[in-house]
C-alpha cells in the first residue's frame, strides 16, 4: 500500500528542486560544457579620432551597431556551443577604414585570459595600426 502523503511530498520536493536548479544556473549563466566566455572590444584609438563604429554578431545572435568613443568598450558573455563551434565576428569601421573578422572562435580561445576561471575574457584592442587580442600584444588583424 501506497502513501498517498509520501507520494505527494516526493513530488514537491522534486519540483523544488528543479526549480531551484534552473533558478541557480539561469542567475549564474554558468556554462555546463564550456567555461564563460567574455569578448571585449576596446578602442584604444588616439584621443581626437574619429569613433569607432562596430557590429558585432554570430549566427544566433546580433549585437547591433555601437559607436565607442575612445577609451569606450563594448562587450558580451556567452558559452561556448557543444560542438565547439561558436563563431563571433565584428565589422569596424573608422573614419574612411573598415575592415571585419571573427573576434571569436575556438581557435582564438588559446589566446583569452583564462586568469578569471571559471570566464575567460577574449579582449580585443583596436588600435591605429590594427588589432591586438590578449594580453600578448601581437597585434591578429590590421586595417587595410
Amino acid at each position: 500500500m501506497c502513501n498517498f502523503n509520501t507520494k505527494k511530498n516526493s513530488r514537491i520536493l522534486s519540483l523544488l528542486l528543479v526549480t531551484l536548479n534552473l533558478f541557480v544556473f539561469k542567475s549564474f549563466s554558468y556554462c555546463f560544457i564550456s567555461p564563460n566566455y567574455e569578448v571585449h572590444i576596446v578602442n584604444n584609438l588616439p584621443k581626437n579620432s574619429a569613433a569607432l563604429k562596430i557590429h558585432c554578431a554570430s549566427k544566433d545572435t546580433d549585437f547591433g551597431i555601437h559607436t565607442l568613443q575612445p577609451n569606450q568598450e563594448f562587450y558580451w558573455t556567452f558559452c561556448m556551443n557543444f560542438w565547439a563551434t561558436t563563431m563571433y565576428f565584428c565589422h569596424f569601421w573608422w573614419g574612411s577604414k573598415d575592415t571585419s573578422f571573427e573576434v571569436f572562435n575556438v581557435d582564438l580561445t588559446l589566446v583569452c585570459d583564462s586568469m578569471y576561471l571559471p570566464l575567460q575574457k577574449c579582449k580585443w584592442s583596436v588600435r591605429e595600426k590594427g588589432f591586438y587580442l590578449g594580453n600578448d600584444h601581437v597585434r591578429r588583424e590590421s586595417w587595410p
